[in-house]
């Protein structure tokens, strides 16, 4: 009878053990596939973007216009950029979540915090953190690559002012 109530307890025991390792694999493989689609989504709007651009610049025969078109390319591209580095981070965030949640609700696993974790509130202050960042990033890039189109623009009209009055 003893030997029979410990295996019974071993193969539990074995099985939990396996659910959680599937349970691993399966937080994984999600999280892969949203990296992927983070991935594919960014690749085709780049694409057509840089197709759009392309379009747009090709018979342009003004400087500022083609300042303005880049500028335009260039901060299309951080925004998006921005927004595809965030993703990736909480794809990976909410798989390392899964995993650690799958973790702590094992019973008899030592080493975890007794009290239980506020996973999702970890989140959100880790994702405001990523969000003032990319904000501070953004702002200053906007501002980078608008001063050349605000420069050139001043000087096309400065030069059309200096025309007009020597003629």
């Amino acid at each position: 009878m003893a030997i029979e109530n410990a295996t019974t307890q071993a193969l539990e025991a074995w099985k939990r053990q396996f659910d959680v390792a599937l349970r691993l694999v399966e937080a994984m493989t999600e999280g892969a596939a949203k990296i992927h689609e983070t991935q594919l989504e960014a690749a085709t709007d780049a694409h057509a973007n840089a197709v759009a651009t392309q379009k747009a610049a090709a018979g342009v025969a003004d400087p500022v216009e083609l300042t303005r078109i880049q500028s335009q390319w260039a901060l299309h591209n951080m925004e998006h950029a921005a927004a595809y580095w965030r993703a990736l981070f909480e794809a990976a965030l909410e798989t390392n979540s899964t995993m650690v949640k799958c973790l702590c609700e094992q019973p008899g696993i030592t080493g975890l915090p007794v009290q239980p974790i506020d996973i999702d509130a970890s989140k959100g202050a880790l994702l405001g953190m990523v969000d003032s960042a990319y904000k501070q990033w953004l702002d200053a890039s906007r501002r980078l690559y608008a001063a050349p189109v605000e420069l050139l623009a001043a000087a096309a009209k400065s030069g059309e002012q200096g025309a007009a009055a020597v003629r």
